[in-house]
C-alpha cells in the first residue's frame, strides 16, 4: 500500500505541478501520511515533532505556514478514529479528569462566543491554543502506548529542545532570528548592565523560547545513568540547553530550571539539600539584575519586561474583575482583556503606546482564566491540575515501591513540565501559547490515562 501510494503521489505531482521535486515531496508526503494514519503513536510523534517550530504568529518561516500544526493535528485525529474503527484503540471508563474537562472545554466555547475579537482571528488562536491541546488529551486518551512509545516520543521532545537551543545559539551569534526575520527583542543583559538582544527562535518570544528549553531539560535529565555514568550526550545536550537558556533573559526561565533541579535532586536523594541550594542561588544570582532595576515607574510601565509593567495590568485586571457578579463567575470573554483593559482602568494604559497597552495580555495566566472564563473556568483548570498531578506522584510513589527508579524518572519529568508551566503562567501567558499549552495538556495525559505503559519496562 506505502508503495502504491508513493507511485500515485509521484504520478499525481507530475501531472498536477509539473515539478519533480515537488511531486517527490508529495510522494514522500503520501507514503508518511498512510504510515501514521495505520500507527497512531507514529502520527502523534510527527505532531509533536512539528510542534516547537510551528508558530501560527509568526510569518517568517516555513513550518509557521503550518498554523501551530493543524495538518498534522488532523492527521493524527484521523489515525486515532481509523484506529478506533478497527478496535485497536485503548477503551477506558469515564473517570472524573473526563468529565472535568469536558467542563472545562464547554466553558472555553462559551467564553470564545462572547469574544470581542474578529470571528476569524479568535477561531485561529482558540484553536491554536485550546482546541488542539485539548484535543490532543483525547487522542492520547484513546492511543495504545508501551514504554517503548513513550520513551521515544519524551527523547524527541528533548531532542527538539537541544535543536532548538542550537538555533537560538546560532541566532545569539548572528543577532539575526531565520524563523522570525522581523525580530528584534532587547532586553537586560545580566553582566554588561546594558541592552542586549534577547533569542526567540520558532518561539514568540523568548520567555516562550526559555520554558521550552526548560521542559527539554527535565526530559533530558530523566535519562541519567543509574548503574552506570550518565551517558555524555545528556550531559551535552544539558550544556548546549543551558547556554541557550542564558540568552533568553527570561527570569521565569530561571526560576523554573532552578526548581527543576530541586525536584530532581529531591526525587533521588542524593544530596538533595546541596543540590537545591546550589541551583537555588545560581537562580537567584541570574535573576539578581531584574531585582536591583532603577527603572522609574513610567519608565517600567513602558517597557513590557519590567515586573512594574506587570503590576500595573494586574491593577486594570482586579478593575474587571470587580465589574459585576456574572462577570466574576463566567468572566468577559475569550482573551478580551486586551480591547477591555483600558475600559476599566483608562489611567492605567494613559502613558502607554497601543502596542504596549490595550492590545498586550494580562500576564498571569491564571488571572486571565478568570477575566475570560470566571471563576467557573479557573477552578476548573485547578482541578485539572491537581488530577493530574496526584496521578503523576501516585505513579512515582508506585515505581519507587516496586524498585523501578527509571520508570519513576519518567513520571517525575512530566510533573516537571507541570510546574514549569505554572511557574512561567504566574508571570506571563504560556497557555496563549501553543506550542507549551500543547507540551502541558500532552504531559497531563500521559499521567492520567497512560499509568501502565509509563510504570512498564521499556525492552530498548
Amino acid at each position: 500500500m506505502v508503495l502504491t501510494c508513493v507511485v500515485l503521489g509521484l504520478v499525481s505531482g507530475l501531472l498536477l505541478t509539473r515539478d519533480p521535486i515537488r511531486s517527490l515531496g508529495l510522494a514522500v508526503g503520501a507514503a508518511v501520511a498512510v504510515a501514521a494514519i495505520r500507527h497512531p503513536v507514529l502520527a502523534l510523534t510527527l505532531f509533536l515533532a512539528q510542534v516547537p517550530f510551528s508558530s501560527p504568529l509568526l510569518d517568517g518561516f516555513f513550518p509557521a505556514k503550518l498554523q501551530g500544526g493543524r495538518l498534522f493535528f488532523l492527521l493524527l485525529v484521523v489515525s486515532v478514529l481509523h484506529a478506533a474503527v478497527f478496535r485497536r484503540t485503548q477503551g477506558r471508563r469515564i473517570v472524573f479528569f473526563d468529565v472535568v474537562l469536558a467542563g472545562y472545554l464547554a466553558l472555553t466555547v462559551g467564553s470564545l462566543v462572547r469574544t470581542l475579537m474578529p470571528l476569524r482571528e479568535a477561531f485561529d488562536l482558540y484553536l491554536a491554543t485550546t482546541l488542539i491541546p485539548i484535543g490532543t488529551v483525547l487522542c492520547v486518551r484513546f492511543i495504545r502506548f508501551d514504554a517503548d512509545d513513550i520513551d521515544r516520543v519524551l527523547d524527541l521532545l528533548a531532542g527538539c529542545a537541544m535543536v532548538v537551543a542550537a538555533c537560538l545559539l546560532v541566532e545569539r551569534a548572528l543577532f539575526f532570528n531565520f524563523f522570525n526575520p522581523a525580530d528584534a527583542l532587547a532586553g537586560w543583559n545580566a553582566f554588561a548592565g546594558q541592552a542586549t538582544y534577547r533569542v526567540s527562535g520558532p518561539f514568540v518570544n523568548p520567555n516562550n523560547a526559555g520554558a521550552f528549553l526548560v521542559m527539554g531539560m527535565a526530559l533530558l535529565a530523566r535519562r541519567r545513568g543509574e548503574d552506570s555514568a550518565t551517558p555524555w550526550w545528556v550531559w551535552a545536550g544539558l550544556a548546549v540547553i543551558a547556554a541557550a537558556l542564558f540568552f533568553t533573559i527570561s527570569r521565569a526561565a530561571y526560576l523554573a530550571a532552578g526548581l527543576v533541579g530541586v525536584i530532581y535532586a529531591v526525587h533521588r536523594g542524593r544530596g538533595a539539600a546541596i543540590a537545591a541550594a546550589t541551583v537555588l542561588g545560581l537562580a537567584m544570582v541570574l535573576a539578581s539584575p531584574w531585582a536591583s532595576n532603577s527603572e522609574t515607574i513610567q519608565s517600567g510601565v513602558m517597557n513590557p519586561s519590567s515586573m512594574i509593567y506587570r503590576l500595573s495590568l494586574l491593577e486594570a485586571a482586579s478593575q474587571m474583575l470587580t465589574a459585576g457578579p456574572v462577570e466574576l463567575v463566567l468572566g468577559h470573554g475569550f482573551e478580551n482583556f486586551r480591547f477591555l483593559g483600558n475600559d476599566y482602568a483608562p489611567w492605567i494604559f494613559a502613558p502607554v503606546t497601543p502596542e504596549r497597552g490595550s492590545g498586550m495580555p494580562v500576564h498571569n495566566d491564571f488571572l486571565a482564566l478568570v477575566i475570560h472564563m470566571g471563576l467557573l473556568g479557573l477552578g476548573a483548570f485547578i482541578v485539572l491540575l491537581a488530577l493530574a498531578t496526584r496521578s503523576g506522584l501516585r505513579l512515582r510513589r508506585r515505581a519507587l515501591k516496586s524498585g523501578r527508579i527509571l520508570e519513576a524518572d519518567r513520571a517525575v519529568a512530566l510533573l516537571a513540565i507541570g510546574v514549569v508551566q505554572v511557574v512561567f503562567a504566574v508571570t506571563h501567558v504560556p497557555f496563549a501559547t501553543h506550542q507549551l499549552a500543547t507540551l502541558f495538556w500532552f504531559s497531563a495525559a500521559l499521567l492520567v490515562y497512560q499509568g501502565p505503559g509509563l510504570l512498564a519496562r521499556a525492552r530498548n
